[in-house]
């Protein structure tokens, strides 16, 4: 364990990691396997805007 990182530090860590990783995954929520491959080749590497039918399609891309 590297002593100059905090427990603050990996706290923050934490709770921008789980935004980034919500902000990614949100696009590819509530859909299926065969529309993740359509929509978005199988895999999301980007901040992405939902498809028009999906739920959270008011959000833009990097929300959650």
């Amino acid at each position: 364990m590297n002593a100059d990182i905090t427990l603050t530090d990996r706290f923050q860590g934490v709770i921008i990691g789980a935004a980034v990783g919500d902000a990614l995954g949100m696009p590819t929520e509530y859909i299926s396997t065969e529309q993740l491959d359509a929509l978005y080749n199988g895999r999301v590497t980007q901040f992405e805007t939902p498809n028009p039918q999906h739920p959270c399609s008011h959000l833009k891309a990097g929300q959650y």
